[in-house]
């Protein structure tokens, strides 16, 4: 690719403007070219801020009319896949936020459109890069707890406002905040699923979903335990893996992590490990640094001519998790991976 990658923006709302764009925007060689959102306004007031040259009201428009190296497309869930697939025909690599489609059908048919552009796709699971999950991974990686055994996560919040209780847009739990974990745990596992058991509590007033339990048995035997609500008082979000030689607990947004180790004599005892300082001034702390790291993984994967740390194929497995959730509790019964 070209050293100047040239980028159009789907989507003007807080996720692009107040977490993804302020470190994309610092990123050398990224040339912010234009953005579009059906709030003409929105795109007006974000292109103030960071420069864009052209704002749009129709991505279409957008797209027809520039050359862009690449996409971000940040838009309601129900109107991702569609957006990115006019991306991808437009010969844009694409970045999209979580979760690429509101089924793993849709996100499919972006893949598919991936592969007939020969363009590449990254998912915005941007927690994959938050300090504590990283040092999570480490240890893991390190051999610190041994083999895996078992999985307890979480992840919630307060009642949800706007399109995200509306199930026509892809509201609910399970497409918020049920993806984001349901992809730290197939990050950490090296292992496919193979079963699904479920239970979801619909929302009486707006049908979407507000609370789930769900069992994930992968290959190798180890078993998750998920639960994501949107009922809960306070933000919660937590992924802990129990193994052979101990466990590990990471928090996020505190990214406080938890550990004891049998394989690593600094952690005999359960310690505990703070997040680190923040840098110097103007370094990134916290949630800037996380999407920051998001970002910059992107770009390089443009520069380099690679596979993005998360890619399409890992959307489509997360989706195809969430399906099955969605089945095994309509059923009552456990759902087969294929």
């Amino acid at each position: 690719m070209a050293e100047e990658i040239r980028i159009g923006v789907v989507g003007c709302g807080h996720q692009t403007r107040d977490n993804l764009l302020p470190g994309l925007s610092t990123i050398a060689g990224v040339h912010l070219v234009a953005c579009a959102d059906v709030d003409l306004a929105a795109a007006e007031r974000m292109a103030g801020i960071f420069g864009f040259e052209r704002t749009y009201r129709d991505y279409r428009e957008m797209f027809a009319g520039e050359e862009l190296d690449a996409a971000l497309v940040a838009i309601p869930h129900s109107l991702l896949a569609e957006a990115s697939i006019v991306a991808l025909e437009a010969g844009c690599h694409l970045f999209v936020e979580k979760p690429m489609g509101i089924n793993a059908g849709e996100a499919r048919e972006v893949l598919e459109a991936a592969r007939r552009a020969k363009r590449r796709v990254m998912v915005g699971y941007c927690q994959r890069f938050a300090e504590g999950r990283v040092r999570l991974k480490e240890l893991l990686d390190r051999g610190g707890i041994g083999d895996i055994s078992a999985i307890s996560a979480g992840k919630g919040s307060g009642r949800f406002k706007g399109w995200l209780m509306d199930p026509k847009m892809g509201g609910g739990q399970l497409l918020f905040l049920g993806v984001h974990i349901t992809d730290q745990i197939l990050w950490t596992v090296d292992s496919d699923p193979q079963l699904v058991f479920a239970q979801v509590n619909m929302d009486d007033e707006t049908g979407v979903d507000d609370t789930s339990a769900y069992v994930i048995r992968f290959a190798n035997g180890v078993l998750a335990n998920v639960t994501v609500s949107m009922n809960v008082g306070t933000g919660f979000d937590f992924l802990e893996v129990l193994g052979s030689q101990g466990r590990v607990r990471a928090e996020w947004s505190s990214n406080i992590v938890q550990v004891v180790s049998r394989a690593i004599p600094e952690y005999s005892t359960l310690t505990t490990i703070m997040p680190r300082p923040p840098g110097p001034a103007p370094a990134p702390a916290g949630n800037a640094a996380m999407f920051g790291a998001e970002m910059k993984e992107w770009v390089a994967s443009l520069a380099e001519d690679r596979d993005p740390a998360i890619t399409g194929e890992d959307g489509v497995r997360v989706l195809e998790i969430i399906d099955a959730v969605v089945e095994s509790s309509r059923r009552g019964e456990p759902v087969a991976m294929s």
